[in-house]
């Protein structure tokens, strides 16, 4: 299939994902299909929603941490636990192309349970900027963007960006 990814203000880009009940071919090649687009835009993660596909699946790049490349998939995952907050940054979205925004309320460890390519459940701990983009994969199952997570200041200057990219 012929993905594109959706960007703001797509309504689509705001609607909560389904869990992935079985890891058949059409999961699989999904899967195959968001690891291509994310690379071919240098995404360092994708979540289904923003291609338009409800389903809960996340793909991240450890790029992300300054490693090879090696794409780690999270099918249904949730953050079973979580400490500390990461100092405020920029994040970025393929979904919102061009804008950068701070975002301060990312935890800085969390730990997350997921099924893996083989059906297997796993818990996994992750720390600082990989953390912090796993955080912002999961939003996109909930129908979150980052946007929705900036301050009032952020929020008005993302307000005139809009307005000059129209």
């Amino acid at each position: 299939m012929d993905y594109k990814i959706l960007t703001y203000p797509d309504k689509e880009l705001k609607k909560v994902s389904s869990a992935v009940d079985k890891i058949d071919d059409s999961i699989l090649e999904l899967i195959d299909s968001m690891g291509q687009i994310m690379l071919k835009n240098n995404g360092i993660g994708l979540a289904s929603p923003q291609i338009g596909v409800k389903k809960k699946i996340i793909i991240i790049d450890e790029r992300a941490i300054g490693t090879n490349s090696n794409i780690i998939v999270m099918i249904n995952p949730k953050i079973v636990s979580y400490e500390s907050f990461y100092e405020e940054h920029d994040e970025g979205c393929l979904s919102v192309p061009g804008f950068y925004g701070k975002v301060n309320d990312r935890r800085r460890y969390i730990k997350v349970q997921y099924l893996d390519l083989k059906e297997q459940v796993q818990e996994v701990e992750f720390d600082n900027f990989l953390s912090v983009v796993i955080q912002h994969e999961i939003d996109h199952l909930n129908g979150i963007l980052f946007v929705d997570r900036i301050n009032f200041v952020e929020k008005l200057r993302f307000k005139k960006f809009l307005k000059e990219n129209k």
